[in-house]
């Protein structure tokens, strides 16, 4: 796979499923030498540019959503907190699960 991006000069992956964002991020640098490809999971990207994505939603959503976390995401990505800032900008109040 590594090669396969190399060849087509990927340089950065911007992923939606966590398992991918981890395989590409945290294992194939352990072994692949010179690992040099950037990846991101899209929650990562969104939540970069929260502030872009609240000066263009015209009108807040105002819902409340629960939203759960993938077991991925939180544990080995550490990715918890982007949801709930993108969800923010948009309005959107976040229930956390019981």
């Amino acid at each position: 796979m590594y090669q396969l991006l190399k060849r087509h000069n990927v340089n950065k992956v911007i992923a939606v499923d966590p398992h991918t964002v981890f395989v590409l991020k945290e294992i194939y640098p352990k072994y692949i030498e010179d690992y040099d490809i950037e990846v991101k999971h899209y929650l990562e990207i969104l939540s970069e540019n929260d502030e872009t994505i609240k000066k263009s939603c015209k009108k807040h959503l105002e819902k409340e959503f629960v939203i759960h976390d993938s077991c991925y995401m939180t544990r080995e990505l550490g990715i918890i907190e982007q949801a709930r800032r993108i969800s923010a900008s948009l309005g959107i109040t976040i229930l956390e699960p019981e």
